[in-house]
């Protein structure tokens, strides 16, 4: 990894991808390192899986004077079109593409140096066809008001992009003069240093010099340690020098690297500047071109509307007839549609009095009827009261009471269909006794033999047979019909029962009842 240097040009990434988000369209790298990943530790938090705890490091390289980044996941950093090596820094150029996960869409960014204004950003974004754009005039107006305020609108928008891309150079004018003088101040702090360490090698030369001199006194080898001592120092001297004159060089040839740099930007700028003022006199040429040419044809639109409005006089005196002619004919077609409606209205009005009548006559009727009714219902009510009371006491007796009374009924039909039964067979037997003494007369009339007083006795005997058969016929009549007479009450007196002292709501016998105010009458626990 490249060590950091606090002496660094500022850099910053833009967003590439019109789908990212606008918290990560523009990052500004205002510190030596910068780390991207998905632990909240890191300068950028991305809260994504295909995304690293630590994605990359974009960092400044002391050694290369650059801006350089470091792979650290697991699924890869493209700088420039290539991937690049994992734990290796990879320095970056203006203009290289950083793409993480190899999401294009999502986290996409250009480096560039210096610090940069989002709005600027977006500004410069813009596309030059966007920016140069003449707006549509829509309304026309016949003295070109609107036109000559779209021509100074689209001016003002022409010189205000050209101050901002001015105000872009002089922002990377200013970057570069830093970058110098954070050069020079380098350079005059090794200056500083390589004096301290001169004097410092100075002063322990000396002191080595006064040492090896105190040691030596009365020694004949003293010329000789001090030859070889003034040696080694001056072989040392020179090398201090050597190394000095080394990075002297170095920070020189870095002084003339950055005044080239900031000398090509100045004349990138000049040359930007030349081409903003040739675009700005190529676009109020056009501005002028296009506003002849809008005169024109507001002019052409204006004669158009003339004539248009002339046609549309014509029209419309066309119309004026055509529908004064439709009027009159809809009027008279009123006029006798309402007199067809008047009589219309009259037949109908006559057919509802008429109706009106026989409804009230009707209504009449029907409150005869109900007040009969109610009377009849009131006179059952006071009837049956009784038995009311009884039954909402004792609903389980009533109940027995009423089966009993269905089994007495059954019982009664039994016995009934038991007494039609002997009554037939007795009236078989009648039948066939009158039979028999039919044949029995007619064998008498055949024979000679036979008296009269004989057949008057035959004849006498037939007679109280035939009454007796009429006898049985009228009881067995008259049992049926005291048959039939109690079933019809039974089975009124079980319909009004069912009706009378049924609860609307329970379906069941009323228990406790409670009669309101409209005359229904409703169980104590369903009304509560």
């Amino acid at each position: 990894m490249c060590p950091t240097d606090p002496l660094f040009s500022p850099a910053h990434l833009q967003g590439t991808s019109p789908s990212m988000s606008a918290e990560h369209r523009v990052l500004s790298l205002n510190s030596p390192e910068f780390k991207i990943g998905r632990s909240k530790e890191v300068d950028l938090c991305l809260m994504d899986v295909n995304i690293s705890r630590l994605q990359c490091i974009i960092s400044w390289c002391q050694d290369s004077q650059q801006w350089s980044v470091t792979d650290h996941s697991s699924n890869g950093v493209w700088a420039g079109g290539l991937r690049t090596a994992k734990g290796v820094p990879t320095l970056l150029n203006q203009g290289d593409i950083i793409v993480l996960s190899d999401l294009k869409q999502l986290y996409s960014w250009r480096f560039g140096m210096g610090k940069v204004d989002p709005e600027e950003i977006d500004d410069q974004e813009e596309p030059m066809t966007k920016k140069r754009r003449v707006p549509v005039v829509e309304e026309v107006s016949g003295d070109g008001k609107r036109n000559n305020e779209v021509m100074s609108q689209h001016k003002v928008t022409g010189e205000v992009r050209m101050l901002k891309e001015k105000h872009i150079l002089e922002n990377a004018v200013k970057v570069g003069q830093q970058k110098q003088e954070a050069l020079m101040g380098e350079r005059d702090i090794l200056l500083a240093k390589l004096e301290d360490i001169c004097k410092k090698q100075s002063k322990k030369e000396s002191e080595a010099r006064e040492k090896m001199e105190k040691e030596m006194e009365g020694k004949e080898e003293r010329e000789e340690k001090m030859k070889q001592l003034e040696e080694v120092m001056k072989i040392e001297r020179e090398l201090q020098d050597q190394e000095l004159k080394r990075l002297i060089e170095e920070m020189d040839l870095k002084v003339k690297c950055e005044e080239q740099k900031r000398l090509k930007e100045i004349e990138a700028r000049d040359h930007l500047v030349a081409k903003l003022s040739a675009e700005k006199h190529v676009l109020e040429n056009q501005l002028e071109k296009e506003r002849d040419a809008m005169e024109n044809e507001l002019k052409v639109l204006q004669k158009q509307l003339e004539e248009e409005n002339s046609s549309m006089k014509k029209k419309e005196n066309e119309w004026n007839k055509r529908l004064s002619s439709i009027s009159s004919e809809m009027e008279e077609k009123v006029s006798k549609e309402r007199e067809n409606m008047e009589a219309a209205v009259l037949k109908e009005k006559q057919e509802k009095e008429r109706m009106a009548q026989e409804v009230e006559e009707q209504i009449q009727k029907r409150e005869t009827e109900v007040k009969h009714q109610e009377d009849l219902l009131s006179n059952e009510r006071s009837k049956h009261a009784f038995q009311l009371k009884l039954m909402e006491e004792e609903r389980e007796q009533r109940e027995i009471e009423m089966n009993r009374r269905i089994e007495e009924l059954k019982k009664r039909k039994e016995e009934q269909r038991q007494l039609e039964e002997e009554m037939s067979k007795t009236i078989k037997e009648m039948e066939r006794k009158r039979e028999e003494m039919a044949k029995e007369i007619e064998a008498a009339r055949l024979s000679k033999g036979v008296t009269e007083e004989e057949s008057l006795a035959r004849a006498a005997r037939i007679t109280n047979l035939e009454q007796e058969k009429d006898v049985v016929i009228r009881e067995l009549s008259g049992v049926r019909g005291k048959e039939e007479e109690k079933a019809d009450v039974l089975t009124k007196l079980e319909e009004t029962l069912e009706k009378q002292y049924q609860c609307p709501t329970c379906l069941e016998l009323l228990i406790s009842p409670v009669a309101l105010n409209c005359g229904h009458t409703y169980c104590w626990l369903c009304l509560a």
